[in-house]
């Protein structure tokens, strides 16, 4: 089913220089990594937008250091994460020599040592899973010159704080725009439950609305998206989008009176689009595909030309 895009402006979600914090939006957690000295190799997303992953190096001491970051809320302890992703590891034998497995505040750690032609490396790979979010960091350089004990004291580079409204909603928009349509939900669903300002007719309200909406559609859940648009047009009943929007979820329940009503109705109120925002010809929208007979439709989308 095809629903209007709102042009969404997002700030970057990985921000990272060798002189200054990044900070990883993961949902209701945002992990902030104090990379100062350090020079970034990588940074990248995946294209789901629920994982992130960050290499940098320190110069001039040898020590690399990378971490994944996943919105992940089916593994909640720390130890467990260590289990599940330690196996992969050790699987594509990274692990040659396990030394021991402990707690180091909040972290789950493997510290192992890797031989390899240019000297014996030290690791430290520490787990931690909070609050929906999993976190592997790894550590490693020369043994010869750093003990694991300078290590884990890198881990103190790594902090996990409580999101922002506003940065939760951000994410739940990167996270639609990544079709994780489960994750946006959920992540859209904390923004409107905790956002109590009741501005239904400010622009971040209206598209938290719109993105959560969608997100129920392109997740085929109709009846929810249904839902959220009925409740916005009570509270800002012209606002052309959310007749639209409502429109199509009606259609996809095969609801084709109410969907006539809420088109006729976006028709209506269109000149209150945002400016950047272009209504596009129902008789175009796949999501209407059905009602391509119906006279009433045919009338409709010729009066949406004119």
């Amino acid at each position: 089913m095809t629903m209007i895009k709102i042009l969404f402006i997002l700030f970057l979600c990985i921000s990272v220089t060798a002189s200054h914090a990044s900070t990883l939006l993961l949902g209701t957690k945002r992990i902030d990594l104090d990379l100062n000295g350090f020079e970034l190799v990588e940074s990248k997303t995946a294209k789901n937008r629920k994982t992130y992953y960050v290499t940098a190096i320190l110069p001039g001491t040898g020590i690399n250091f990378s971490i994944t970051a996943e919105y992940n809320h089916q593994i909640l302890d720390s130890a467990i994460l260590r289990e599940q992703w330690g196996r992969t590891d050790r699987n594509n034998q990274l692990f040659e020599t396990c030394i021991r497995n402990y707690r180091y505040d909040k972290f789950a750690i493997v510290e192992w040592d890797a031989v390899t032609p240019y000297g014996t490396y030290k690791h430290i790979n520490a787990y931690r899973a909070e609050g929906g979010i999993c976190v592997n960091a790894h550590f490693y350089c020369v043994d010869s010159q750093l003990a694991a004990g300078q290590l884990l004291a890198m881990l103190d580079l790594i902090k996990i704080n409580n999101s922002t409204p506003d940065e939760i909603l951000e994410y739940g928009v990167t996270l639609y725009r990544g079709k994780s349509y489960p994750e946006a939900i959920e992540c859209l669903q904390n923004w409107m439950q905790n956002d109590q300002c009741g501005k239904i007719k400010d622009s971040k309200h209206r598209m938290a609305i719109v993105a959560l909406g969608i997100a129920y559609s392109s997740y085929g859940k109709f009846k929810d998206s249904r839902e959220v648009f009925e409740d916005a047009v009570l509270k800002d009943p012209e606002y052309p989008l959310f007749h639209y929007n409502l429109a199509s979820a009606c259609a996809g329940q095969k609801d084709f009176p109410k969907t006539l009503e809420h088109l006729k109705l976006t028709l209506k109120f269109r000149d209150n689009m945002d400016t950047d925002v272009q209504l596009p010809n129902p008789g175009n929208d796949p999501a209407f595909k059905e009602l391509n007979s119906n006279p009433d439709f045919k009338a409709l989308c010729k009066d949406w030309t004119q």
